[in-house]
C-alpha cells in the first residue's frame, strides 16, 4: 500500500504535534509540582526550626545531670552536631522520656519523645534532604501536639 507523500506527511506531522502537545502539556504539570513543592519547603522548615528551638528549650534543665543533654541540644540547635552526638542525645532523649522523677513533667517526657523524632528532620533538612518522608512525619507530628 503506497501512500502519498503529502497524505503521510500530514498524518506525522498531527502525530509529531499530539505528542509534542502531551509533553508540553507533562512539562508545564512538572513545573507546578516543583513550584508547589518548593513552597512546601519553605513553609515546612521554618517550622521544624521552631518545633526544635520550643522543645529544646522545654528540655533544658538547670540540673547538673541534664548537663550533657542541654550541652548537646545546643550543639544540635546550632547544626554542629556530630552523628555519634545525636545518637547519645537519642539516649539521652529516651532517659528522659521515661524519667518519672519530680523534675522532670509529663509534657517534658512527651516533648523527649518528640525531639527523637524531630532532630532527625532538622538535620535532613539542613544538608537538603527532605522529602515525602519528612512531610508524612510532620502530618503525623502535629497529631501528636495537639494533644
Amino acid at each position: 500500500m503506497n501512500i502519498p507523500l503529502g497524505p503521510a506527511a500530514a498524518i506525522a506531522a498531527v502525530i509529531l504535534s499530539a505528542i509534542l502537545a502531551y509533553f508540553v502539556r507533562v512539562n508545564a504539570q512538572l513545573k507546578k509540582q516543583s513550584e508547589e513543592i518548593t513552597e512546601l519547603k519553605t513553609k515546612v522548615s521554618p517550622l521544624w526550626a521552631q518545633i526544635q528551638s520550643r522543645i529544646a528549650s522545654d528540655l533544658h534543665q538547670p540540673h547538673p545531670r541534664y548537663m550533657e543533654m542541654d550541652q548537646l541540644l545546643e550543639k544540635l540547635e546550632a547544626l554542629t552536631i556530630t552523628k555519634d552526638e545525636r545518637a547519645r542525645l537519642g539516649v539521652l532523649l529516651q532517659l528522659r522520656s521515661q524519667d518519672m522523677s519530680g523534675d522532670v513533667s509529663e509534657i517534658q517526657r512527651h516533648e523527649a519523645n518528640l525531639m527523637m523524632q524531630v532532630m532527625h528532620i532538622v538535620v535532613l533538612e539542613a544538608k537538603g534532604i527532605i522529602g515525602t518522608a519528612a512531610i508524612w512525619i510532620s502530618v503525623h507530628l502535629f497529631q501528636h501536639l495537639r494533644i
